[in-house]
């Protein structure tokens, strides 16, 4: 019983997960997409008054996507990014209560469940990639073998 808990727990948290790092690869690409473009012109044009706007949000989308790729790929460095940025998104969702109070809500609900999902695969794999312990010769007190 306690093993197929621990198995559906597992599963929920590469499901959610999976569903992160995709939507880290599609989300940047949307943004970066929406902001290169000035509605109304043809053909689409930048806005000079937000082009430093612009290279913030491609250098954030190029972050979010090689984060999104790697949690996909199940490298370690990938979700601490993606945990380090989930709790900064976490944090910042407590600025925006005053004024939104639902939406902040439900975001930072998401956003601990993706804590959570992260913190358990994060466990999960740093479980499998640890190396089994060497196994030491039985020394005497001295340092030699009695």
């Amino acid at each position: 019983m306690r093993q197929s808990f621990a198995r559906r727990h597992d599963r929920l948290a590469t499901s959610i997960t999976v569903i992160l790092g995709t939507l880290l690869i599609v989300l940047p690409a949307l943004a970066v997409i929406t902001e290169l473009a000035v509605p109304g012109t043809d053909p689409p044009q930048l806005a000079p008054a937000s082009v430093g706007w612009v290279w913030t949000h491609l250098v954030l989308a190029a972050v979010l996507l090689v984060v999104g790729v790697g949690l996909l790929s199940r490298l370690l460095w990938a979700y601490f990014a993606a945990l380090g940025l989930a709790i900064s998104a976490l944090l910042t969702g407590f600025l925006t209560i005053p004024d939104h109070v639902a939406l902040s809500m439900a975001l930072m609900s998401i956003k601990i469940a993706e804590i959570w999902a992260l913190a358990r695969e994060l466990n999960v794999a740093t479980v499998q990639v640890a190396p089994e312990p060497a196994e030491a010769p039985l020394l005497g007190i001295h340092g030699r073998r009695d």
